[in-house]
């Protein structure tokens, strides 16, 4: 196995003053101002462009009333342990009594 990395052409500058690591990174990826790196919830898709939403969203709605058993499959790391205890925690608000999750095993299942 060979490794190659792939070194991308850096913007000119940054607006601010940064940590030299962080602003490598940052010109690394052409970002030039704070402005782009604070889009918070506005740089999200609309739910509407995410294909299958309103199937996958009807398909829980009939596992909750219906009872029906559900599982998480979630991550190892902080955002996936987050999102699965989230997730855990929501579906119980909305009446799933029988809701589990599974977290697998990084050694077994790999990494990412």
């Amino acid at each position: 196995m060979s490794l190659h990395i792939r070194r991308r052409p850096l913007t000119d500058t940054f607006d601010t003053a940064l940590h030299p690591v962080l602003e490598r990174v940052y010109r690394g990826r052409s970002i030039q101002s704070a402005e782009q790196l604070n889009t918070g919830a506005r740089s999200l898709l609309h739910y509407r462009d995410l294909l299958g939403c309103d199937k996958a969203a009807a398909r829980i709605a009939n596992a909750i009333i219906e009872q029906q058993p559900i599982t998480i499959i979630g991550d190892f790391d902080a955002d996936g342990a987050t999102s699965t205890a989230l997730c855990m925690l929501a579906l119980g608000q909305m009446g799933a009594t029988r809701v589990d999750y599974l977290v697998p095993n990084r050694f077994d299942f790999g990494y990412g």
